[in-house]
């Protein structure tokens, strides 16, 4: 599944304004001009993304709804609600670096060679 092996952050152009008296949160995409009421579970999904990887995201959000809702369903619900999310334009997906292969290191080659190589 993509959504497992990506990292998800707020576009950061995206412009958000919460209403706490009426439990929602405008959201506007300047890229391609819209603006969005987010309810309080995508809002919730949203202050979420911030540059959190899959299972971190997934954790988070099974804490917050866990009385609720059954991890498979808050999974299914997270997958749904970020896909709308970045449909809109609002949050976006990027790939999760790769651990690189080590590299070897400099450090004892050539010990005590000094100037002379000797």
């Amino acid at each position: 599944m993509p959504y497992r092996s990506a990292c998800w952050r707020k576009i950061p152009n995206v412009r958000a304004r919460s209403l706490r008296e009426t439990e929602v949160c405008i959201v506007f995409t300047p890229d391609n001009p819209n603006l969005f009421t987010l309810n309080s579970t995508a809002w919730l999904v949203f202050d979420l993304c911030d540059g959190r990887s899959w299972k971190r995201l997934e954790k988070a959000y099974y804490d917050a709804v866990e009385p609720l809702r059954s991890q498979e369903e808050a999974r299914t619900e997270l997958i749904g609600i970020l896909s709308d999310l970045e449909r809109k334009g609002i949050v976006e997906r990027n790939p999760v670096a790769r651990p690189s292969k080590p590299r070897p290191t400099t450090r004892g080659r050539n010990k005590g060679a000094g100037r002379h190589g000797g």
